[in-house]
């Protein structure tokens, strides 16, 4: 137990930050504690508190709190973003079977965890985990799953700013199913990831401040169309991951790159398994987008751009033990590489190296080895 007020030493906003932090992290209300320690920003007034977590427990706020290891938020907050990722975030529960489900079958799992999950939350970890300051829009639900995503988030090196909690809703979850040679089964339950609501005018101040935007196709449809629209009003570079495959209309083409993978490909073209190669799959793609990334799995990736199209081999791994969330660090490995500067060959080469690490180890964002260490074949 600590006591607040034996902080002689603190500011009146520091004080509150420090029991928001509290409240974020021990209940089921998420807070942003970044806000109050900007100069910019006013401090809540304690009856906004009081009213929001209830009498008794904003008198034991206010005057003590359990001991806790106050997290080290990114500095990226309320500053420039490298890389701003506008999507999912979901609380996954993983299964460890000898193998996969058959249709009807009953499996019984010898090992389960659970971690922070989404296409977006990957994908924001992994460009913090390349080395760019990496922050996220999205959406969470007004449960107890909410804080703690939020938490993990923060603690990964992802600024959480532009997170919005939806009333009524329940965050995103999903079911990841693994089996001991790495192959998966995922069901996602996606709740307030699709049901969240972000204005045009809050999109626009987020997405002004960063390098490199990444959606996806994981939260409403016309939420990442209408980014992608404010992303290329800005001048801002759009990687837009059509996983999974929607319709985003003509806002596609703002895509540098648009990338997916073989079975997403196909599916876009609607061409057949094996009735075009990869090579030509890529430049048939490149119609829809200014540029295009098929990923390959373990056979690597395939670019296209204005200056040809091109094959990046994949390093063999050391051992694969898990796939899932492969794709999703080869997407903010490369976003990263991109806000830094680097041309898109680069970013590929370091992204297929970067996801080829992450099958050596279970899991998905929490994971994710830091990136700047991977050797680029």
């Amino acid at each position: 137990m600590f006591d607040i007020t034996a902080r002689r030493d603190t500011s009146a906003r520091e004080e509150l930050a420090l029991i928001a932090t509290h409240i974020a992290i021990h209940s089921d209300i998420p807070v942003d504690a970044r806000g109050l320690l900007r100069e910019s920003a006013p401090p809540p007034r304690w009856t906004d508190i009081g009213r929001t977590i209830g009498p008794r427990n904003f008198i034991y706020a206010r005057c003590c709190a359990v001991d806790f290891e106050e997290p080290k938020l990114p500095e990226s907050s309320g500053q420039n973003i490298d890389v701003l990722t506008i999507g999912s975030i979901h609380f996954d529960q993983h299964l460890l079977v000898s193998a996969l489900p058959r249709s009807g079958e009953t499996v019984i799992a010898h090992e389960v965890t659970q971690g922070l999950g989404g296409k977006g939350a990957n994908q924001a970890v992994a460009a913090a985990r390349a080395g760019a300051r990496s922050e996220m829009v999205g959406f969470v639900g007004d449960d107890r799953t909410a804080a703690d995503v939020l938490r993990r988030l923060n603690a990964l090196g992802v600024g959480t700013g532009g997170v919005i909690r939806v009333r009524r809703t329940d965050s995103g979850a999903a079911t990841v199913t693994r089996d001991v040679e790495g192959a998966n089964q995922i069901v996602v339950s996606p709740g307030a990831s699709a049901k969240g609501e972000i204005s045009d005018n809050a999109l626009a101040e987020v997405i002004g401040r960063a390098r490199v935007v990444v959606l996806q196709g994981e939260i409403p449809a016309a939420i990442t169309r209408r980014a992608a629209v404010i992303s290329a009003a800005r001048g801002v570079r759009t990687v837009i991951n059509l996983a999974p495959v929607v319709d985003l209309g003509e806002e596609l083409g703002v895509a540098d790159p648009l990338i997916l993978n073989e079975i997403e490909a196909r599916q876009l073209l609607g061409a057949r398994d094996g009735a075009v190669d990869d090579i030509e799959l890529a430049r048939r793609l490149g119609d829809r987008a200014r540029s295009v990334v098929v990923t390959l799995g373990e056979r690597g990736a395939v670019f296209s751009s204005p200056d040809g199209t091109r094959h990046i081999p994949a390093p063999a791994p050391v051992r694969v033990v898990d796939t899932t969330g492969a794709g999703d660090a080869f997407v903010g490995a490369l976003a990263a590489r991109l806000a830094l500067g680097v041309d898109l060959e680069g970013a590929v080469r370091f992204a297929v190296a970067a996801a080829t690490r992450t099958v050596e180890s279970a899991g998905a964002a929490e994971s994710y080895p830091h990136f700047e260490e991977v050797v680029i074949p």
